[in-house]
């Protein structure tokens, strides 16, 4: 939502000043090469051997996203994404797919938080 937001603003704001919105693309450039910058950090910010490779995916085959094929780069300025990823990668490692935690037994989890909070008084 984040480059999205940013992109709208600089839209509403482009009447008040003498100089053009950037491109819809470059806004991803900001949060990801611009952002790893600004952090300081070599190892993030771009896909490439080496690289701490945290992304995520969407199915972009959904009525949230008709018209946007066309131009990838931009669909996050322009569009925003409003619904959960499809995949999640952490430092190479899938941590979110197809709706689930990989590896992660919820039910179970689900009892413990369940049966923790039956001790607690409130």
């Amino acid at each position: 939502h984040c480059i999205h937001s940013a992109y709208m603003l600089q839209c509403l704001a482009a009447s008040t000043r003498g100089h053009p919105v950037p491109p819809p693309a470059d806004f991803l450039g900001y949060a990801t090469t611009g952002g790893a910058a600004l952090l300081g950090r070599g190892d993030i910010g771009r896909l490439a051997p080496g690289m701490a490779a945290d992304l995520f995916a969407i199915d972009t085959r959904r009525m949230d996203y008709v018209g946007t094929r066309h131009d990838p780069l931009s669909l996050l300025a322009k569009v925003g994404i409003g619904a959960p990823t499809d995949m999640t990668m952490i430092n190479g490692r899938i941590v979110w797919a197809k709706g689930e935690f990989p590896g992660l037994d919820e039910a179970r989890l689900f009892a413990q938080a369940e049966a923790a909070l039956a001790t607690v008084e409130f």
